[in-house]
């Protein structure tokens, strides 16, 4: 019984694997375009809070759990990198468009693209496009910048902070041409993250049962 469980557990693994090192090359793919629109045309300076809304995660719903439901749906996330920062889920959003979010604390400036409404916490920076540019967009330049923290005890970024963030942007007209060349990559790589969420939900309900 325990070969036959391993035996269906070891393809889940390598198909979460392989979707992870796509999703790796294709963000490779995606910043080393990103970097050469940049070199290859005049730039405009603004403010990073021209492109977009900032705001900073509170305190944790007093509803939520460690696993999903259907129930509690709704991902929360804090500062960190392990899972991308999940904390855990609960039943209603507070950002319900994509956005980017950037861990204010620990990890400073790791960057995430949310693609589902949710919930951000413990002061977890959250910004959301004021429509000139795509969250797509937004996610590659916040990626790409050199965010440092601040403090003399604990390192942190605040929205202030970001607010004043000078940022170089390439014109409208080429910002929309490559949008719509990047995005079908991002679709796939969402595409790869709904599928290893769905063989994990497959794989732990294997191990729950047999081991």
């Amino acid at each position: 019984m325990t070969f036959r469980v391993i035996k269906k557990i070891e393809p889940i693994e390598r198909k979460i694997v392989l979707n992870n090192q796509i999703n790796d090359n294709l963000l490779e793919l995606l910043n080393a375009q990103y970097k050469h629109l940049l070199s290859k045309h005049n730039l405009a300076k603004v403010k990073l809070s021209e492109l977009c809304d900032i705001s900073a995660g509170g305190d944790k719903p007093k509803k939520i759990s460690k696993m999903k439901s259907n129930e509690n749906l709704v991902p929360v996330y804090s500062n960190g990198t392990n899972k991308d920062g999940l904390y855990g889920y609960t039943n209603k959003a507070k950002i319900f468009k994509k956005a980017v979010t950037i861990s204010a604390r620990g990890t400073i400036g790791y960057t995430v693209l949310r693609t589902e409404p949710f919930v951000p916490i413990v002061r977890l920076i959250s910004l959301q496009s004021k429509g000139a540019i795509s969250a797509e967009f937004l996610y590659l330049l916040i990626s790409n910048l050199s965010i440092q923290g601040y403090g003399s005890t604990q390192q942190q970024i605040t929205v202030p902070y970001m607010k004043k963030i000078v940022v170089n942007i390439p014109s409208l007209n080429l910002i929309n041409k490559f949008q719509k060349e990047i995005s079908p990559l991002f679709n796939q790589i969402d595409r790869n993250k709904r599928e290893n969420e769905q063989l994990t939900n497959i794989r732990n309900v294997l191990l729950d049962k047999f081991f």
